[in-house]
């Protein structure tokens, strides 16, 4: 695509070379292994060819990719230049360059401890999560009602409803499958999300009026809904309700996410306190008095 387009960048009054920017872009697409060609030079900055191909987003063609690169050198350019200006014009950059050199540090460091934590942490053994969930389960609470179950809606005179209700308090495996069976022959929806957590609302939604997750009806056995050309059944098998404590296959990803990041901090403590005592121990470490000089 670039091919196409660097023979056309214009900068507002500078013409780039375009014979020559096309030639260097067909070379570089038919010598892989060529040096990265130069396209502008600013202040004794280079922007090269292939990162002019690296930076232009995935799906842009045409105009849009010729007025892109064309803003992407204009803005570099403007960088450069400004930069130089700011260099000569700001008194002094010691501030900037101490900063600029704690964040290098703090990186360098950051990338160290990484590389520590991925040799030395251990995958925490299943055991360990769900005993921590079950001692600290109440900081991880639902966020919204969820739920377990059969949904199904029928045509109002479907038969041997009074059989299906029975099925629905049995849900022992014989009766799953006469559900199963029934479903097949009668209903005009189903949802079955028994071993799944659903969210409240988007099977309650499938009724014709709204049940709140407390009413009473839903702690029978089956709650059951009419309207003028359909019977709607919802057997739930298990609740949790906003705020609860979320299950534990729900809660897991964060109970180890946690537990990780625990280990890790604690890891690196007691590291940077290792580190620390041995080169105090060596005399890595010197303490000076006010005079500089070591007691």
């Amino acid at each position: 695509m670039l091919k196409r387009i660097v023979a056309f960048i214009l900068l507002p009054g500078l013409l780039i070379g375009c014979d020559k920017i096309k030639q260097t872009a067909e070379h570089i697409f038919t010598h892989a292994s060529v040096e990265p060609s130069a396209v502008m030079q600013v202040e004794g900055q280079t922007l090269y060819l292939d990162h002019l191909k690296s930076v232009i987003p995935d799906g842009l063609t045409g105009q849009d990719s010729v007025e892109f690169v064309q803003n992407y050198m204009r803005q570099w350019a403007t960088t450069q230049l400004m930069y130089s200006k700011a260099i000569q014009n700001v008194n002094t950059t010691t501030e900037i360059d101490e900063m600029a050199e704690t964040y290098r540090r703090e990186l360098i460091v950051n990338a160290y401890q990484q590389q520590l934590v991925v040799q030395k942490i251990a995958p925490i053994p299943e055991d360990s999560l769900r005993n921590f969930y079950e001692r600290e389960k109440k900081h991880f609470p639902m966020e919204g009602t969820i739920i377990k179950g059969i949904f199904i809606k029928i045509p109002t005179r479907a038969p041997h409803q009074s059989k299906l209700s029975q099925w629905l308090r049995g849900m022992d495996d014989e009766d799953l499958e006469k559900i199963s069976t029934y479903c097949d022959q009668h209903a005009v929806t189903q949802e079955m999300f028994l071993e799944n957590w659903t969210p409240y609302n988007k099977i309650i939604q499938l009724l014709p009026d709204y049940v709140s997750p407390d009413d009473a009806r839903l702690q029978q056995s089956t709650l059951v809904e009419q309207s003028e050309d359909f019977s709607y059944y919802l057997r739930i098998t298990e609740m949790v309700k906003d705020g609860q404590p979320r299950p534990y296959e729900l809660a897991r990803g964060d109970v180890e996410y946690t537990l990780t990041n625990r280990q890790k901090l604690e890891y690196i403590k007691n590291f940077q306190d290792e580190l620390y005592r041995q080169a105090l121990q060596n005399g890595e470490i010197k303490l000076l008095n006010e005079s500089g000089k070591q007691p």
